[in-house]
């Protein structure tokens, strides 16, 4: 039978205890790698997410722009009449603009939605994994 003295008794549990705090060290360090690719797996599906919700904000100003540059160019070497097919259509493309901020609201909408879905199914996804 071994007879332990009070120094060795305390230095056996100082190892024990320097053992399982380098465990949760360890499967901390391992949680927090796991946790780090989620997140970036979902940035990456946000800012895809995002680019699907610009696009057809991105058409529209094109178009405006391809407006805008034509009228420019026309009144370069406007005549009268000229001046009034420009009028109109600087007058349809006023109306136009308030298309645009329609879009900008529809495209926040969906943007949000795609990306509460897309949360939602990354947690499940995890979950299910988990379990």
């Amino acid at each position: 039978m071994s007879h332990r003295t009070f120094p060795q008794t305390l230095r056996e549990l100082a190892l024990a205890l320097l053992n399982a705090t380098l465990m949760l060290v360890i499967i901390v360090l391992i949680c927090a790698t796991f946790m780090l690719r989620e997140l970036n797996e979902l940035r990456d599906s946000a800012a895809q997410i995002a680019r699907e919700a610009i696009a057809p904000q991105t058409q529209k100003l094109d178009q405006l722009r391809a407006r805008a540059d034509r009228l420019e160019s026309r009144l370069a070497n406007a005549d009268s009449f000229e001046l009034v097919q420009i009028r109109n259509e600087i007058h349809a493309l006023r109306e136009a603009l308030p298309e645009l901020s329609d879009v900008v609201e529809l495209s926040t909408r969906a943007f949000a939605d795609q990306l509460l879905k897309s949360l939602a199914d990354r947690l499940n996804s995890i979950a299910e994994n988990k379990l």
